[in-house]
């Protein structure tokens, strides 16, 4: 791959907001040549890094947002401190 062709992809995938790509795509498009891959596999291959990263991101943000203890879990749930049910209609109440 040129430096020109390289730049210009760079240059892409940062407009387009794709920044695992952005990061691997040399490594990968040598990998792909030495390899002798063809384009479709490398692009699949890409895509998966993209989609796992961002799912990662995804929840390390969302857990943020919460402002959830992080050693909270359902495993540490004890149900003693809860409070009992109440209700007119069965026996167990």
């Amino acid at each position: 791959m040129t430096a020109k062709v390289s730049e210009e992809v760079t240059r892409c995938l940062q407009e387009l907001h794709l920044p695992t790509m952005r990061v691997q795509h040399e490594a990968v498009a040598r990998q792909a040549t030495a390899e002798d891959v063809e384009l479709c596999r490398t692009c699949w291959s890409w895509r998966g890094a993209e989609c796992q990263q961002r799912q990662e991101k995804r929840i390390e943000r969302l857990l943020k947002a919460s402002k959830l203890p992080l050693e909270k879990s359902w495993a540490a749930l004890d149900l003693k401190r809860l409070p009992a049910k109440w209700c007119n209609n069965c026996v167990a109440c």
